[in-house]
């Protein structure tokens, strides 16, 4: 069951819960996530431990009061732990047991596991995405000495809200710390493709540095349950317009357009043969009124010769 600490080895494959170990000779003993940025914030602890929401408050289920914890602040996680805790006593209990890493007889993790660190490492992950709320509450005499990072580590669909409890360095105020860790959680989580536009104003608005007036306590929208690995939403390269196109190479001359080819005029129109003449003329027979044919000296019918009137008829003499 989830309590944020667990004893991981170099065969530990799977960061979404606990961090992976380093290679030998890097400046954490956890694997450095690109998310991480470049600027985390390291302070040293001697008092944490566990919290668990119940109806009548918060119960503590886990204290660590003689052991020295590194504390690691980065972009993306808050990051605990201890890599000397053999001779103390609040690790007892713990196990490599409950990880979700590669079977040892895959050549890949037999290949990552030896490129990593030897040894055993007391830790407590606290990815961003899984934030509730990050507060700083007074103790009795009112001082801000303690860190609540808040989360649901329910099962199920239950609900278990637990509080990783951090002791701060003495004289230093630990709202400080809180509102540098709400401005960083809201800025990682406002780029995940989880959130609703509402929850992505809210946290810009946080990541801006509006939490002054959050109190000693500060809830950030969008959050997701413990071991939900949650992906920031991938941005477009933006494509870089160079500064001179380069001149078109010349093309060479190319040959001056021809004009189409004439096309065939038409043939003239011929004009039609003129009509024979009438074969009857416009005339009749005197004698018998058959019509009177061109050219005809006589009457077809009668017989009768016939003559060019004067109104310019054939007619029959």
């Amino acid at each position: 069951m989830f309590d944020f600490f667990q004893i991981v080895d170099e065969q530990h494959d799977d960061p979404t819960i606990y961090p992976v170990l380093s290679p030998p000779g890097d400046a954490f003993p956890f694997a450095w996530e690109r998310d991480d940025g470049q600027q985390p914030e390291v302070f040293h602890s001697k008092a944490l431990g566990v919290l668990q929401r119940t109806s009548g408050g918060w119960t503590r289920t886990r204290k660590f009061t003689d052991l020295t914890f590194t504390v690691v602040l980065t972009d993306a996680r808050a990051i605990v732990y201890c890599e000397k805790f053999v001779k103390g006593g609040g690790w007892r209990g713990f196990g490599v047991g409950g990880l979700a890493f590669a079977a040892v007889a895959n050549a890949v993790s037999h290949a990552r596991a030896a490129a990593r660190r030897k040894g055993k490492l007391l830790v407590a992950q606290v990815r961003y995405p899984w934030l509730l709320t990050v507060g700083a509450p007074p103790d009795n005499r009112g001082r801000h000495r303690s860190l609540h990072l808040i989360v649901d580590a329910g099962a199920r669909g239950e609900s278990r809200v637990l509080a990783l409890e951090i002791r701060v360095p003495d004289r230093v105020d630990g709202r400080a710390y809180a509102e540098m860790l709400v401005r960083r959680a809201a800025a990682h989580r406002k780029t995940l493709a989880s959130v609703s536009p509402q929850d992505a104003e809210a946290c810009r608005q946080l990541a801006a540095g509006a939490t002054r007036n959050a109190g000693s306590q500060c809830e950030i929208p969008g959050a997701v349950p413990v071991g939900t690995a949650v992906l920031p939403v991938p941005s477009m390269p933006t494509p870089q317009q160079p500064a001179s196109l380069p001149a078109p190479w010349p093309p060479a001359a190319l040959p001056a357009p021809q004009p189409p080819a004439a096309l065939p005029s038409a043939p003239a129109v011929l004009p039609l043969p003129a009509p024979p003449p009438a074969t009857v003329a416009p005339g009749h027979c005197a004698a018998c009124d058959h019509p009177i044919l061109t050219g005809a000296a006589s009457c077809g019918r009668c017989g009768l010769p016939v003559r060019h009137g004067e109104d310019g008829r054939w007619r029959a003499s």
